[in-house]
């Protein structure tokens, strides 16, 4: 998870403990939040949000509002198939459709995520898709993903621009153009004079 996924970390807390008779949606304070947020961490929110369910569905520990292991044993326990992992990164990916489109940049804690997108065209392409589009882009995005799933993580991109992004970029690579030619010319003329004053 990353500080975007607080505020429905916060949400599903609270609504976890509103389930519970022994604990009350206001005792949940600020510290225990962010022990669980850290605690939890390395996984993604979809994740966070299926370790709950399990946990509720527990009969022996989910009588009780979880721990951040009883959380942790869920998703460790049947570690999650690359082909759900696909598809839980396919919701995210989803999601930021919806959240930033093609003017935001898509930026995942899932590298292999974000190199299956990459592979489909570009953000802006397949934030531009139609819905029948979206259905191939689909399936091609979770055979992508198994894919990249044994790759280095350190090879895969960690963002992808959007539009404003993209925009910025060449506006600070014209701008260094700029400076590299405004630097030949101040050279050339510097040589001018030189040559000129001999």
């Amino acid at each position: 998870m990353n500080d975007s996924d607080k505020v429905n970390f916060e949400k599903l807390i609270r609504a976890t403990a509103t389930i519970y008779t022994n604990i009350k949606a206001e005792d949940i304070n600020t510290m225990m939040l962010r022990l669980f947020f850290s605690s939890l961490r390395e996984f993604s929110f979809e994740q966070v949000t299926y370790g709950f369910e399990q946990h509720l569905c527990d009969p022996v520990d989910g009588k009780f509002f979880p721990k951040p292991a009883n959380i942790i044993k869920h998703l460790k326990a049947g570690e999650i198939s690359t082909e759900d992992k696909a598809l839980l990164a396919w919701g995210q990916v989803i999601r930021e459709i919806r959240r930033v489109g093609s003017y935001g940049s898509l930026k995942l804690d899932d590298k292999q995520a974000i190199a299956a997108v990459k592979s489909l065209g570009s953000w802006q392409q397949l934030c531009n898709s139609t819905e029948q589009e979206m259905t191939w882009k689909k399936k091609e995005f979770l055979s992508n993903y198994e894919a990249f799933e044994k790759t280095p993580v350190e090879l895969l991109p960690s963002s992808l621009p959007g539009r404003i992004g993209l925009i910025k970029h060449k506006e600070e690579q014209s701008a260094g153009m700029k400076n590299i030619l405004n630097g030949i010319e101040s050279y050339r003329n510097k040589l001018e004079n030189r040559v000129n004053n001999e």
